[in-house]
């Protein structure tokens, strides 16, 4: 339901009265907030609660309740989720995760506690649920196996639907039991399809061109969607220069086909540092994010060789035009195979990279420049000269330093990808870092 039915939006500040008033401190009480006795006057625990919510959300904290703040309240669920615990007389941390069924260590994260706290009385602690979601791409054991160990730490599952090659969509058949198991763990579906070669940027031309069986094959989607009771995952992280317009109009194509339907949509990487100027990026990033209702950023898809600093910077402004509180930054928990130049060559999974480099005689180092496992190979053929690559490996440090910049950047949760054979370690960083939103709490 929106915010502004039944009356005129407007700025609400400091000294507002009024209907209006009255429904924003209703609104900011069901998210946790204290906007003080709901009076419809805005005084100042309303305006410190106001400011409160646009800092948890990523938003400018001026205390004034606009057509942003309309519209991240107009939202019946949110995916970050937000309560206030108060510690009783006698109360300790520990008795408080337990309540809460999050640990003391990701308690202490949420409010920057030192390891040695122990909590006092009447101190409150602020507790957040994040949306965690996890993708596969590899067989079905390897899933159901991380699922069995695991799934207490997503909040959602997403399973290939669909498969888009040469100009046309290949419809998949899921196998029943890895849904099965998800919604034995309350874990929501989500419906992926995405491009055969992860590797090469998607050509949306041909595809847009067989409008009539582009419509047949959306509807082929939906359907099978509808009987996963699972929503769409458009996954097309890397796109060709010059088909943005062409990610948005197949983005509304779904949309327009089911209104009603749970839709989330991958944005690529900005290619410079000021999307909001979309001609400079080719991609309209703020009209995409709101045909959805989750943008996943793309960062769990190859790109340059760079610094996580310069990936955050670019993250950061991204943030500034879409939404952080319906974004999920991705984030890839395999490898990637360059050559001495930096170019792509292959994608492998965490466990198959550790295993090359300890065949190899290689022990992979730190690189704290990229944040990334690093081991050199040198390949050596029959005749040729020897080839030298590079693996860059996501493990457990890895994955937690990205994981902390989603969280200080308010960003919704992470999408992780792909599931099955991946550094099983990083289940005890996100114990610590972030509680799952669950669809029954």
């Amino acid at each position: 339901m929106r915010c502004w039915r039944g009356f005129r939006p407007r700025y609400l500040r400091l000294g507002s009265r009024g209907d209006e008033v009255r429904w924003l401190q209703r609104r900011l009480l069901d998210l946790g907030y204290d906007p003080g006795a709901v009076d419809g006057y805005f005084g100042h625990r309303t305006h410190a609660a106001v400011l409160s919510l646009q800092r948890d959300f990523g938003q400018k904290a001026d205390g004034i309740a606009g057509p942003r703040l309309y519209e991240l309240l107009s939202q019946d669920v949110l995916p970050v989720q937000r309560c206030v615990h108060v510690l009783a007389p006698g109360e300790s941390l520990a008795d408080a995760a337990r309540s809460l069924g999050t640990s003391v260590d990701a308690l202490r994260y949420m409010n920057r506690l030192p390891d040695h706290h122990r909590g006092f009385s009447g101190q409150r602690l602020i507790f957040r649920s994040h949306y965690v979601a996890g993708a596969f791409m590899c067989s079905e054991q390897s899933v159901l196996y991380s699922l069995r160990k695991a799934a207490s730490m997503l909040s959602a599952l997403a399973v290939p639907l669909g498969i888009i090659s040469d100009g046309q969509i290949r419809i998949l058949q899921p196998e029943e039991r890895v849904p099965d198991m998800a919604r034995h763990h309350d874990l929501e579906i989500w419906g992926l399809v995405t491009a055969a070669d992860r590797m090469k940027a998607a050509d949306l031309d041909l595809l847009i061109r067989k409008r009539r069986h582009l419509r047949q094959w959306i509807k082929a989607l939906i359907d099978k969607s509808k009987e996963l009771e699972a929503g769409l995952w458009l996954d097309l992280g890397s796109i060709r220069w010059g088909d943005g317009l062409r990610l948005e109009r197949f983005a509304r194509m779904i949309k327009e086909a089911d209104a009603s339907g749970r839709f989330m949509i991958t944005l690529p990487m900005a290619r410079s540092q000021v999307p909001k100027y979309w001609w400079f990026s080719d991609v309209n990033y703020a009209r995409l994010a709101l045909l959805a209702d989750k943008v996943v950023i793309a960062g769990h898809y190859p790109g340059p060789v760079e610094s996580l600093a310069t990936f955050n910077r670019r993250l950061r402004a991204m943030l500034q035009v879409v939404p952080p509180w319906k974004s999920l930054l991705g984030l890839n928990l395999g490898a990637e195979v360059r050559d001495s130049r930096g170019r792509l060559l292959a994608e492998t999974s965490y466990r198959q990279a550790i295993t090359d480099a300890y065949l190899a005689g290689v022990r992979p180092s730190w690189d704290d420049e990229r944040s990334l496992l690093r081991a050199a190979l040198t390949q050596s053929q029959d005749g040729n000269e020897p080839i030298e690559q590079t693996l860059w490996i996501a493990g457990q440090e890895a994955v937690k330093r990205r994981i902390h910049q989603a969280a200080r950047l308010h960003m919704a949760g992470v999408m992780l990808w792909p599931l099955g054979e991946e550094d099983m370690r990083l289940w005890d960083v996100l114990r610590k870092r972030m509680q799952p939103w669950r669809i029954k709490a």
